[in-house]
Formats: C-alpha cells, structure tokens, sequence
C-alpha cells in the first residue's frame, strides 16, 4: 500500500492534470452554481481513472462522466436530469477556470 502525502506530486508519465488543490474550488463551484451534488474530478491513466478530488455532499445518485479535455474527466451526481446545453455550458466553464489556473 503505498502512502500519500499532502504535497501534490507530479502527474505519472507526464500527463498534464492540474493539482487537486486548482480543482477543488472549481468541484465545489460546479455544485453551487448547477443542480449537482457532488461533483469529482479524475485522471485517465491508461484505461484506469484515478481520483483527483471532489467537492459535494455523498448522494450515491449515477454519476455522468464527462470528458473535459487530455486525460482530464468530471463526474457529476445532477440532483434532476440536465439538458446536453446544461452540460456544454459547465465544460466551457470548466475549460474557462483552468486556463484561468494555467495563466497564474
């Protein structure tokens, strides 16, 4: 078993997933700003996802998967079904947070 420690390592082979600390604030805003109660972060390695963070109350509602960009994924548990325009606004807005990140 191997052991985490509170300083954000460097993504596994040189894939480009921002730190859970840049993704947190843009899970717990997801939640606030959309009917979503929990919404989560991953990073595909190979055909593995590993969890990044997560921000939310636990619901164990089915999770959509959505693809944001590279090996970066979100799941979200919608509180009510969501139109595909719902989606498209909060992976632009999604997009928009990380360059945002990228850019400081």
């Amino acid at each position: 078993m191997t052991s985490t420690s509170s300083r954000q390592q460097s993504p596994p082979s040189g894939r480009s997933s921002p730190p859970a600390a840049a993704l947190r604030p843009i899970a717990a805003q997801i939640c606030t700003r959309y009917p979503i109660a929990k919404a989560y972060f991953a990073q595909a390695l190979g055909r593995r996802l590993h969890f990044l963070t997560r921000a939310g109350e636990e619901t164990y509602l089915p999770a959509v998967k959505i693809h944001i960009k590279g090996d970066l994924y979100l799941f979200c548990e919608p509180r009510r079904e969501l139109g595909s325009e719902v989606y498209a606004q909060l992976v632009q807005e999604v997009k928009d947070a990380l360059e945002l990140w990228r850019g400081n």
